[in-house]
């Protein structure tokens, strides 16, 4: 957190203080502020709040060991046998998952026993180092960060970002750039002029989340629509330009045959001519 965190940190801890009829002293806060500092503001209000609500921890006011084991031991990050099975799909060039930037890391270490051939090895050095990955970034007070790891199957690649949104992983927000860049590629839209984006390899996207995010897929809806439109309008146009082709055809085909007989076509004739 930082300095200008304090007033908000604090006013919240009042408010679940009360809870249960504990006012805050000013030494109270200041030992909360030392010990849950290095966290940001809000995976701290998150784990106070889930303090208060749990139906067991609710029970007793919080300490800040309480609030750290929240923020840790239940921050999203898989553990390390979990970690090891996303790694080994990202591992493949043709899978698509989400991964961590710990997993990345530790993935990164054990790779050359994997182009070896030394499945086993792998396996055990990746559980140390990821447990050492993770150890640090929960130390650092570093939320759980998760991002697409796209690999060359484009039919992998929409079920991938599905399952995380399924697991929590991506938000709804988040996950709309991604579909909308897989629909491009595999040909269910037209792909923007000035859009070069291959998926392949890790690819990070920025939590977004509230208004900005609830704004961002309406025009993605409403980008959607419109070009669906401007095709179904485009479509429409030469229909209607065949339809007028094959009108001029039969009319010239008629006053062919009519001249050959002598007699005045079909485009000759006008209302009111007789």
């Amino acid at each position: 957190m930082r300095a200008t965190d304090r007033l908000e940190f604090t006013r919240q801890l009042t408010e679940a203080m009360s809870v249960y009829g504990t006012p805050l002293s000013r030494s109270m806060a200041d030992a909360f502020w030392r010990s849950l500092e290095r966290f940001p503001l809000a995976a701290v209000l998150e784990a106070l709040q889930r303090h208060v609500d749990d139906p067991e921890t609710g029970k007793y006011q919080p300490r800040p060991a309480d609030l750290i084991r929240w923020m840790v031991e239940r921050d999203g990050r898989p553990t390390t046998g979990e970690a090891w099975r996303i790694a080994q799909r990202a591992a493949d060039e043709a899978d698509s998952v989400a991964v961590t930037p710990e997993i990345l890391a530790a993935l990164a270490e054990v790779q050359p026993y994997l182009n070896s051939g030394n499945a086993w090895m792998a396996d055990r050095m990746f559980h140390e180092a990821y447990a050492k990955q993770v150890r640090e970034a929960r130390a650092r007070g570093l939320p759980v960060d998760w991002s697409m790891s796209f690999g060359t199957a484009p039919a992998l690649r929409q079920s991938a970002v599905e399952e995380a949104v399924m697991l929590g992983r991506l938000s709804a927000e988040q996950a709309a750039p991604h579909l909308q860049r897989i629909a491009h590629e595999t040909g269910q839209l037209p792909r923007p002029a000035d859009s070069a984006v291959q998926l392949t390899g890790p690819i990070l996207v920025p939590a977004i989340s509230g208004e900005g995010g609830h704004q961002l897929c309406e025009k993605l809806r409403a980008g959607i629509t419109t070009q669906e439109q401007r095709a179904d309008a485009n479509r429409a146009k030469v229909l209607a330009s065949q339809a007028d082709l094959e009108d001029r055809k039969r009319l010239a085909a008629q006053a062919v045959e009519a001249h050959g007989e002598g007699q005045p076509g079909p485009s000759s004739a006008r209302p009111g001519s007789a």
